[in-house]
């Protein structure tokens, strides 16, 4: 079963919807996920791609739901995980550069 899925590129008014497998593993998803971000917006291997689910305001990081954790690699799959809710279930994308020390 496939289900569209829209992204947010954080604090920009860039969006774009990908048709996913829900019986996609959370790590899989992920993968296949920051492979066509950085296809589709052009970002560079320098950055890195998170890919953060909506909605979590005052979590770890502040208010801010687009500084939220980063979805964690898993092997549930996005049916497993979301169940009923995966068409309420949006997500940003967040790209950075890791600072190497």
């Amino acid at each position: 079963m496939i289900h569209r899925f829209y992204f947010k590129m954080v604090y920009t008014s860039q969006t774009i919807y990908y048709d996913i497998e829900l019986n996609s593993t959370i790590s899989s998803f992920i993968l296949n996920v920051k492979n066509k971000v950085r296809e589709n917006f052009n970002i560079d291997n320098n950055y890195t791609i998170d890919i953060i689910e909506a909605g979590q305001f005052n979590n770890i990081n502040g208010r801010d739901a687009e500084l939220a954790p980063a979805l964690e690699p898993s092997n549930l799959t996005l049916l497993q995980k979301y169940e009923n809710n995966y068409k309420q279930t949006s997500f940003y994308i967040r790209n950075r550069i890791e600072i190497q020390i």
